[in-house]
């Protein structure tokens, strides 16, 4: 079994990550922010994606727009989503087609963009998706 931490949402996140917040994450970490090493936040998907970095000075997100090539439904909607909120804070967006890491891959992202959780789950799914929270349970 799995320890829950407290369950920040993904648009609490995303604001979050908007307004330079970092060490906060989503339920079973999925999403988290970190701040780099020259201040600057982070938003780390999967413990291995680095997604968006905002930089306070500048008051601009830079995204990662390369992630899309992965072709998973959750890393492009996380990507449209940080873009949106950011717009709405008021941030220049600047839109990179890179696609950095921060961390070799967990063994949990082999599965990205092979399964969708559409909540009826077979047992192949139920064990993708618990062996993808235990790859990211170390990350909290």
């Amino acid at each position: 079994m799995i320890a829950m931490a407290h369950q920040t949402t993904r648009s609490t996140l995303m604001e979050m990550f908007a307004d330079n917040t970092a060490g906060e994450s989503t339920f079973y970490n999925r999403l988290l922010t970190k701040e780099t090493d020259s201040g600057n936040t982070s938003l780390i998907a999967y413990g291995w994606l680095k997604l968006a970095e905002y930089n306070e000075s500048r008051e601009a997100v830079t995204v990662f727009t390369g992630h899309q090539a992965l072709q998973s439904t959750a890393v492009s909607r996380w990507l449209n989503q940080v873009v949106s909120v950011s717009e709405e804070r008021g941030r220049d967006v600047i839109l990179s087609g890179e696609s950095p890491t921060v961390d070799t891959p967990n063994d949990g992202t082999r599965y990205i963009g092979n399964y969708i959780g559409s909540g009826k789950n077979s047992p192949v799914e139920k064990d993708v998706v618990d062996n993808v929270r235990e790859s990211l349970a170390h990350l909290s």
